[in-house]
C-alpha cells in the first residue's frame, strides 16, 4: 500500500501583517506569512504554519521547489488532497 501525500501549489506573500491562508492566487493558495523573504525565515514559517493549520508533523513537510521564489511546491506527507483541503 503507497503513503498518502499530496502536493500543494502556494504562492507565499512575505512580510505580511499576520500569517494565514487568504485565499487564491494565480491557481495556488496565497498564503501571507509574517517573516521577511531573507535568510529562508519565510520559508521555515510557511512551514511551520502548514504543519500546524493540517495537524501533522514538520517533518511530513517538505519545500520541494520554489526555494528563492513566491510560487513553492509543499509535499505533505500522510494525507490525501481532501484532507487538506478540508483543514485549509
Amino acid at each position: 500500500m503507497s503513503e498518502k501525500q499530496v502536493i500543494l501549489d502556494v504562492y507565499v506573500q512575505p512580510n505580511s501583517s499576520h500569517t494565514e491562508v487568504s485565499g487564491e492566487f494565480d491557481g495556488r493558495i496565497k498564503i501571507r506569512v509574517k517573516s521577511p523573504p531573507s535568510d529562508g525565515a519565510a520559508n521555515r514559517e510557511l512551514l511551520s504554519f502548514l504543519a500546524k493549520a493540517l495537524g501533522v508533523k514538520k517533518s511530513s513537510i517538505h519545500l520541494i521547489s520554489g526555494e528563492k521564489n513566491r510560487r513553492k511546491r509543499v509535499q505533505i506527507k500522510g494525507l490525501t488532497e481532501e484532507e487538506c483541503a478540508s483543514r485549509l
